[in-house]
C-alpha cells in the first residue's frame, strides 16, 4: 500500500470516520428503495470472498448482435460466438444471458480501495435488481419513461420521512 493511502486511512481514523465498507447510491435511480439496499447488503455480507457488489439487469440489447465498423466493413463486437452458429445470426433466446450494470447501487469493502486503488476489486458479485429498481435517469427519454411508469402505477417513488430543504427552514443561518 502506498504512503498516500496509509495517510488517508490515518486521517479517516483520526476523525472517527473509518469504515469497513461503503456504498455508492446514485441519485439517478429514483425507484431504488430501502429494501433494495437491505437486500443488496445482506447478499454482499453473506457472499464469501466478495470484494464488491454491483447492481445488474439482463441486457435488452445483446452484445452478441452488436458490430463495429472498420474500413467500411462490419465485424462482430464479440468474436466469442461458435463458428457453426454466430451469435449475430442467432435468436436472442438462444444466446447466453448477459447482464448490464445499472446505476442502482454498488457496495465494496473499504480495503479494496486502499489496497487495490479501485472501487470494484477483482471479485465482483451481481445483485439482480427487480422490476423498476434499476431504472436509471440520464437522458430526457429516461425522464419521460420514469414519469410514465409513475403515471401508470408500474413504479413508485420511495417514501421519504424527512422535511425537504427550503430557504424558509434555514432558521438564523445565512445562505
Amino acid at each position: 500500500m502506498g504512503g498516500v493511502d496509509v495517510e488517508k486511512k490515518k486521517a479517516l481514523k483520526h476523525t472517527g470516520r473509518e469504515f469497513d465498507a461503503f456504498s455508492i447510491l446514485r441519485p439517478t435511480s429514483p425507484f431504488r428503495r430501502p429494501d433494495t439496499i437491505r437486500r443488496a447488503w445482506q447478499q454482499f455480507v453473506q457472499t464469501e470472498g466478495a470484494d464488491s457488489l454491483r447492481a445488474v439487469e439482463k441486457c435488452g440489447q445483446h452484445p452478441g448482435k452488436m458490430w463495429v465498423i472498420r474500413r467500411g466493413r462490419m465485424l462482430p463486437l464479440l468474436p466469442l460466438s461458435p463458428a457453426e452458429q454466430p451469435w449475430h445470426s442467432s435468436q436472442y433466446a438462444a444466446l447466453p444471458e448477459v447482464y448490464v450494470q445499472n446505476a442502482s447501487l454498488e457496495i465494496a469493502w473499504s480495503r479494496v480501495v486502499f489496497d487495490g486503488r479501485t472501487i470494484a476489486g477483482s471479485v465482483v458479485v451481481p445483485f439482480l435488481t427487480q422490476d423498476d429498481e434499476g431504472v436509471d435517469v440520464n437522458e430526457e427519454f429516461d425522464w419521460w419513461k420514469a414519469e410514465r411508469l409513475l403515471q401508470q402505477g408500474v413504479a413508485k417513488l420511495p417514501t421519504v420521512d424527512v422535511t425537504p430543504w427550503t430557504a424558509g427552514n434555514l432558521g438564523n443561518k445565512s445562505v
